[in-house]
């Protein structure tokens, strides 16, 4: 899974916080919480 978001102030720090909250919320459905990730400016993913 990955995060996206629309708000240019967003700090890096900000975007750290939140995919760690996922994460852990991810971790306790029983999802790999390492498969998700917050999507990164030149970022390029195959599929």
């Amino acid at each position: 899974m990955v995060l996206t978001h629309h708000d240019p102030m967003r700090t890096d720090d900000a975007l750290d916080n939140i995919q760690a909250r996922v994460r852990q919320a991810a971790g306790k459905k029983g999802i790999d919480p390492e498969k998700i990730f917050v999507a990164m400016e030149g970022m390029e993913i195959s599929v």
